[in-house]
């Protein structure tokens, strides 16, 4: 029977309006991985949300949540997501404010079989463009054919990557499909991918957008949470609980006025503690 590894979350998006959500949904992960009895809670990127500064607030929320997690035995493996970052070309994020802390352990290039067991090798990479237009991702891309290779050595085991990019075919937060140099090949030797960036769950073959752990807006639909690595790579999601983007759409026509009542009341009952 598999037995669970991990919990992986991504794109928590910590900024003074979320601080308080985000450290519960952290949290909420941590008690996920405690009833399971592992000790591994997988962060794909985009811890923090603003790119250019932090706030104190922000910072702090970071902090508390590794206090917690430490308090409990937890250890937090973490990339780099690009709003982690100033300059996406650069190896430093804001995330190193925290890299000697006891609950973190920070992946900032690329590690082959960080979780590594008889059955599976579980390797990270964070994110880089050359760029902070993301218009090259040749840095990127050499630190993933770093671990690619080493991953075709253990044909032995599983093989599964942690990542944050927009890899080609996928679709960004707005909808549009993304068109990139970054492709399925470069990750050939690894039989699963999964990918933090883009907020909803999506599959491309082997590459899957795991989608984040809370819901950002109302563009975003609602699966969103956590999921559990097996240690035979297989997975479970498991929604996380957060107050919802709710909406309702109204045709305008001659008798719209009252249709939008009726949508607002029914928003009103129905879905009184959503957004």
């Amino acid at each position: 029977m598999p037995q669970p590894i991990a919990v992986e979350f991504t794109d928590l998006h910590i900024e003074d309006d979320t601080a308080d959500v985000c450290i519960d949904i952290a949290l909420q992960a941590m008690e996920l991985a405690k009833s399971l009895g592992v000790k591994t809670v997988i962060n794909a990127g985009d811890t923090l949300n603003a790119r250019k500064s932090q706030t104190l607030n922000s910072l702090m929320a970071v902090n508390r949540i590794l206090n917690i997690y430490e308090e409990n035995e937890i250890l937090m493996l973490a990339i780099d997501g690009n709003h982690d970052k100033l300059m996406y070309n650069s190896e430093n994020s804001y995330m190193d404010a925290f890299s000697r802390h006891p609950a973190l352990a920070l992946v900032k290039t690329g590690v082959h079989g960080i979780i590594s067991l008889p059955t599976i090798d579980i390797s990270m990479v964070s994110f880089f463009s050359d760029n902070n237009q993301c218009t090259s991702n040749e840095i990127y891309a050499d630190h993933v054919r770093a671990v690619n290779k080493e991953a075709g050595k253990h044909k032995n085991k599983k093989q599964l990557l942690i990542t944050h990019h927009g890899f080609d075919g996928a679709k960004t937060n707005s909808g549009v499909p993304v068109s990139s140099d970054l492709t399925a090949k470069l990750v050939s030797n690894f039989d699963e991918v999964h990918i933090g960036h883009y907020h909803d769950n999506s599959t491309i073959g082997r590459l899957k957008y795991v989608g984040s752990c809370r819901q950002a807006w109302f563009t975003e639909n609602k699966h969103k949470g956590f999921t559990i690595i097996y240690d035979d790579m297989s997975t479970k999601h498991v929604k996380s609980k957060y107050k919802e983007y709710t909406e309702i759409d109204v045709t305008l026509s001659d008798d719209y006025t009252k249709k939008i009542d009726a949508a607002v009341k029914l928003l009103n009952t129905k879905h009184p503690n959503d957004y």
